[in-house]
């Protein structure tokens, strides 16, 4: 048998007019189990628990669920997939995945917008640039047993990623901070509801 996996691409990152970052995509993977291969859920359960943070109960009804594809954890870093993989649990795999961060936190969120749980753009920049920033997904063809588990082979037919662009704004990321604490105190002073800054 073979099957299609999907090679994601890297979002592409956003910079201010200093070349700071804005907004980037980490590297992070998603914990799938096989629950067709796990015939005693109890102890995944508990080995799994205080890894993700998750109840055992919620992991126990995941596990006993019998559909062959069940999501355990999104988004995780690689120090937690390191002590999953450390634990050698049979159909238990990691599938790859990114996290949208904003290294200036809130400050401009509402002009980035952000990202869904697919890494589509769902507001603001993101969307608007969404063609260009996304890059396009890749592929490659593994072999696999009937039972689902990859073979000792090669992939073929790989078709490689193409990355996504970034974007360079115009915005002073280091100035917007000064402008947005300075308005926020007027504000303050003021008890007004809303402020606007100018700066030429």
């Amino acid at each position: 048998l073979q099957q299609q996996i999907t090679l994601p691409a890297v979002r592409g990152p956003i910079y201010d007019r200093n070349g700071d970052l804005l907004s980037v995509s980490v590297p992070r993977v998603d914990v799938v189990a096989d629950d067709f291969l796990i015939s005693s859920p109890g102890p995944y359960v508990s080995a799994l628990s205080p890894i993700l943070h998750r109840s055992t109960a919620a992991l126990s009804l995941e596990l006993r669920q019998k559909n062959g594809y069940v999501v355990l954890a999104r988004q995780i870093d690689a120090s937690t997939q390191n002590r999953i993989e450390a634990l050698n649990l049979n159909g238990v795999s990691f599938i790859p995945d990114t996290l949208r961060q904003s290294p200036a936190g809130a400050l401009f969120e509402p002009l980035l917008g952000g990202v869904n749980r697919a890494g589509a753009g769902d507001a603001g920049l993101e969307t608007a640039y969404d063609a260009i920033l996304a890059g396009k997904p890749g592929s490659e063809i593994l072999d696999e047993a009937p039972g689902g588990v990859a073979l000792p082979s090669a992939p073929h037919a790989i078709v490689s990623p193409r990355q996504g662009v970034g974007l360079v704004l115009t915005i002073d990321q280091p100035l917007q901070l000064e402008v947005t604490n300075d308005v926020m105190a007027q504000m303050r002073a003021t008890h007004s509801n809303s402020g606007i800054a100018v700066v030429m």
